[in-house]
């Protein structure tokens, strides 16, 4: 079970620093999308990823989840980036992992199973980073569609996001044995 090392909210013109994950959408077609960033050195590059299960928290702040959002979960290519260094727009959303999920009522914790295939994971485990996003897919029939999920700080209310990753280990490489060499040299 990994846990986010960064978390943060930005749209193409400001960026929240603060410990909320946002999916929000509103009328005018804004999206505030909410990134989480995990350490994945733990796994060995070279691995194979088989499942992945992201469980959040929900805030139940300013009425979260507001007017029904439909949560879409993607992959970002970008994980070179803390919550001081995300400029506005600087982070995007790639593969999409799972959703849309419709999250009408606060529950303490929602789990998203993600789609592994989506994606190709083996860069991801050489540089040892996975960034994840939130959006709001809902367009909005009134002013506005939001979901706050905790992000990567504790929290003495809820714990941050888990990711679970399951993965098969590399290919073990057979050593050469000294008549392979010599067969070589032939």
């Amino acid at each position: 079970m990994l846990r986010p090392i960064e978390s943060v909210s930005i749209d193409a013109q400001v960026v929240w620093r603060d410990n909320r994950v946002r999916a929000y959408a509103s009328l005018d077609g804004n999206h505030i999308n909410g990134f989480l960033l995990f350490d994945v050195t733990s796994i060995p590059p070279g691995s194979t990823i088989s499942s992945m299960h992201l469980q959040c928290s929900l805030e139940p702040m300013f009425g979260s989840p507001y007017s029904d959002p439909l949560v879409n979960v993607y992959y970002s290519p970008d994980d070179n980036w803390t919550r001081a260094t995300a400029t506005p727009g600087s982070l995007s959303l790639g593969a999409l992992l799972a959703g849309p999920t419709a999250i009408s009522t606060w529950i303490p914790s929602y789990d998203f199973v993600l789609d592994v295939g989506a994606h190709d994971w083996h860069s991801d485990l050489l540089d040892g980073r996975i960034t994840i996003g939130f959006r709001n897919s809902k367009i909005p029939t009134v002013e506005e569609s939001y979901i706050y999920f905790y992000g990567a700080d504790p929290d003495p209310l809820r714990p941050p996001p888990q990711l679970t990753i399951s993965y098969d280990g590399p290919t073990a490489t057979r050593r050469p044995t000294w008549g392979s060499v010599k067969a070589l040299f032939r």
